[in-house]
């Protein structure tokens, strides 16, 4: 059982009140559900574990940038401050906020998963990955000055990602780190770490700040070859450079793991790069038939086809994407990116019409 200690229209604090000394918060990551009620980043790792946990979940990809912040850090900081010890916790968007907030809510350190230093363009211009919306968000000057350098951190990233390494080399000359290089493991790294055993190990092990990161790191080392992430990430690192090998790299991570649309898509990114354009829409149209018709996922295989010049089936598809978008923030996006295919508007209109009927 969980208590709501916060809720506005953009965060939720809640938190598991379990015997103990020692207490987690953990800060969620980018996510495709705006909704505040679902299951927390480490909620479930953390409820097995039978510890304390405070959990902030976010309903906008907007690296926290909300006007109610300040409440959300002061009721974590009010619930946290009984324990003996706290540890801020959190992957990607969510380890920009256990870095970003964990001094202020009492954590004695912080562990952060392949975290972004920021996502303002003016210091991380260099990351374009993430949607556009993404690139509009107004980051708050009470939010922008140096990390907190007297917080210990733990970060745990890929050394091979051009761009999640220079988020790190960013938040090093800021904050006190200790590196765990994991190469080829991938966006988050925590997702390859979760798959060698190693992730809740090391989360409850910077808790207790006993970690020996040696041995965690040639356990990850000793794993790699049954990774989903790492045969991913080694596809990616190919890419255009090496397409046939690529495709061989996302093959393998296929095998490993068939029933996840991702590897699937993965697969189709590799075969873009060799041309096989037939087999890559194929293998979209797998994924999307893994994730029952996700809108996102839809949004995808609209695109690739869009890029191929199949306008036609490219509208169907983000015809269906819209209809299948159940929340107002969604539906937006996806309007935007309809106007992505400015050039066959009428064409696009006819074809949602014709959906629609």
């Amino acid at each position: 059982m969980t208590d709501t200690l916060f809720r506005s229209g953009n965060l939720l604090v809640k938190a598991a009140r379990r015997p103990g000394e020692d207490c987690v918060v953990t800060f969620d990551s980018y996510t495709d559900d705006p909704g505040l009620d679902r299951p927390a980043f480490g909620e479930e790792a953390f409820a097995q574990a039978g510890l304390p946990a405070i959990h902030v979940v976010n309903r906008r990809n907007s690296w926290y940038q909300e006007p109610e912040w300040r409440e959300m850090v002061a009721a974590v900081a009010a619930a946290a401050a009984p324990y003996r010890r706290v540890l801020a916790y959190g992957s990607s968007m969510g380890g920009y906020a256990a870095l970003r907030f964990g001094k202020m809510i009492g954590a004695a350190a912080a562990l952060a998963i392949s975290p972004q230093y920021s996502m303002a363009r003016d210091k991380a211009g260099f990351d374009t990955r993430w949607a556009k919306p993404v690139r509009r968000i107004r980051w708050r000057r009470e939010l922008a000055g140096p990390l907190p350098a007297d917080l210990p951190a733990v970060i745990v990233y890929d050394p091979a990602h051009a761009a999640d390494r220079r988020h790190v080399e960013l938040i090093a000359g800021e904050m006190r780190i200790q590196r765990v290089a994991l190469p080829f493991s991938g966006h988050p790294s925590g997702t390859y770490l979760g798959e060698c055993g190693l992730l809740r190990p090391l989360a409850l092990g910077v808790l207790a700040g006993e970690t020996e990161f040696g041995t965690l790191l040639q356990a990850a080392r000793d794993h790699r070859r049954n990774s989903t992430s790492y045969f991913i990430a080694l596809a990616r690192a190919a890419g255009p450079r090496n397409p046939e090998r690529a495709v061989a790299f996302a093959r393998r991570a296929l095998e490993l793991n068939p029933n996840a649309h991702f590897t699937w898509v993965t697969l189709a990114e590799q075969l873009r790069f060799a041309g096989r354009i037939e087999e890559a829409l194929a293998a979209l149209e797998r994924a999307v038939a893994l994730t029952e018709g996700h809108p996102a996922m839809l949004r995808v295989l609209s695109n690739a086809l869009y890029d191929e010049g199949r306008f036609d089936e490219a509208a169907t598809v983000l015809a269906r994407s819209l209809a299948a978008a159940g929340s107002p923030d969604l539906r937006g996006q996806f309007h935007l990116a309809g106007f992505r295919m400015r050039g066959h508007v009428a064409w696009w209109r006819s074809r949602m019409a014709a959906f629609r009927r």
